[in-house]
């Protein structure tokens, strides 16, 4: 009995992670995921006006895991990557189930690229997600794999980053 539920849950990841992937552009940004991307917000807040001229939420909208890309043009060009990872880190954490604490399991920084693989340890699993957040100018793209119920493969995350392709202009 545990062998079927186990073999399905295995069937499915591997389904996701061999279908075609969708080749897709948004603003200076290439990368390729299994489901596309679609706007799902583009307002500012009065909050964010004083730092953003634009932002941009784009989601694929899955309910277990989710991919999330924000398209973000900065008032000024000096910014801390970190902070900004942490800062929508922390929205995320409030929609994870049973969430315990985060364990960052890979970080690679430079001056404008931040890339970096967590946990979310919940009661019941392990949860492997991965954000990636580039900055070009006053153009910032973080790319976020956030699993809500769900998890990601470690190969399912190596591939998505390598098919990031961020334009320079």
């Amino acid at each position: 009995m545990i062998i079927v539920p186990l073999g399905i849950i295995i069937f499915n990841s591997e389904n996701e992670f061999n279908k075609e992937w969708i080749n897709q552009s948004i603003n200076s940004v290439e990368f390729s995921s299994p489901n596309k991307l679609k706007l799902i917000s583009s307002n500012l807040s009065k909050e964010l006006i004083e730092y953003y001229d634009k932002l941009e939420i784009y989601s694929d909208n899955q309910n277990d895991k989710s991919i999330f890309l924000y398209s973000i043009e900065l008032k000024e060009e000096n910014i801390d990557l970190q902070n900004y990872y942490e800062q929508y880190l922390d929205n995320f954490k409030a929609k994870i189930p049973n969430l315990n604490t985060i364990e960052v399991t890979e970080k690679k920084i430079s001056d404008n690229n931040i890339s970096i693989r967590f946990n979310f340890l919940t009661n019941k699993k392990v949860l492997n997600g991965f954000c990636r957040i580039s900055k070009e100018r006053k153009n910032l793209n973080m790319f976020w794999l956030i699993p809500f119920y769900k998890s990601y493969s470690k190969e399912y995350i190596d591939k998505f980053d390598n098919k990031i392709v961020e334009a320079t202009n």
